[in-house]
């Protein structure tokens, strides 16, 4: 399989040189190499969204900066650190999904519920707008590169 690195300056080559027309066949070229490089990807065991999406916006810099007229790279990549991040919002959200609400009060005294964890609100507004977002927005990146 060829270096990660190859493939990302070969892409900016042809983009440079034009040797791709069309917004659909650009867009196609550019999920295909982000595809290749993210599943190339070595992450670390911490923070794997952040180093992921800082690996991405590396790349996406690089490409759009070889061929800025053409939009749908742009497009592309911004979409891609979107699927990233929902992702991980996500699997932070499921983490955590065995948590319960509670309106109580979280003094020591209080006994009563100390064997139930809580939702912090920062996670309950995660969840909420996650559901608030009807399931056709959520478009994959697999559904990008079938059309």
């Amino acid at each position: 399989m060829p270096d990660v690195h190859s493939l990302v300056n070969e892409c900016v080559t042809k983009l440079k040189k034009r040797k791709v027309e069309g917004s659909k066949a650009t867009a196609k070229l550019t999920a295909e190499l982000l595809r290749s490089f993210i599943s190339q990807q070595r992450l670390p065991h911490s923070n794997q969204a952040g180093s992921l999406i800082d690996a991405v916006k590396t790349v996406g810099e690089k490409l759009i900066a070889a061929n800025p007229v053409e939009l749908a790279v742009g497009n592309v990549v911004r979409r891609v650190l979107q699927i990233i991040r929902e992702e991980d919002l996500s699997l932070t959200t499921a983490a955590v999904g065995g948590l319960s609400l509670a309106a109580e009060s979280d003094d020591e005294d209080d006994t009563e519920h100390d064997d139930h964890p809580v939702l912090s609100a920062t996670a309950v507004a995660a969840a909420a707008r996650n559901a608030l977002r009807p399931p056709h927005c959520r478009l994959s990146l697999r559904t990008y590169l079938t059309q």
